[in-house]
């Protein structure tokens, strides 16, 4: 969406005459950019995770191999006790999926019916 409004933005610029205006909307769409991420952004908290909860990532892989790098992100954001509505908008998705992933993960790591994920992960 942010990618989006920047190209609007973008035209909007340079369409305008007036150099003051331009200079404005030239600040505005850098910190536009600034805040994009990606990748990048999850490389930096995923840094900042490991320094409160270190190896949690490495532990969990290797109690299940099989978790993809989405499933890894669904687990450090469930260790910190995000509800999947809050999960679905830091990656863009359906409440819904966040949940259905959930599930998945929980096969995926083979923990009991009766034993909770959030717990689980906790203890990681």
């Amino acid at each position: 969406m942010l990618k989006n409004v920047k190209k609007e933005i973008d035209k909007i610029r340079d369409n305008t005459p007036q150099q003051p205006v331009r200079e404005q909307i030239k600040l505005l769409t850098k910190s536009i950019e600034n805040n994009l991420g990606g990748e990048n952004e999850w490389d930096k908290f995923k840094l900042h995770f490991e320094a409160v909860s270190p190896h949690f990532f490495e532990n969990l892989k290797k109690l299940a191999p099989a978790l993809t790098d989405l499933d890894l992100k669904h687990c450090a954001y469930l260790k910190l006790n995000l509800t999947p509505k809050q999960v679905a908008q830091i990656l863009g998705i359906n409440p819904k999926s966040v949940t259905l992933s959930r599930v998945r993960i929980k096969k995926k790591i083979q923990l009991p019916e009766n034993e909770k994920l959030g717990d689980f992960l906790q203890n990681i």
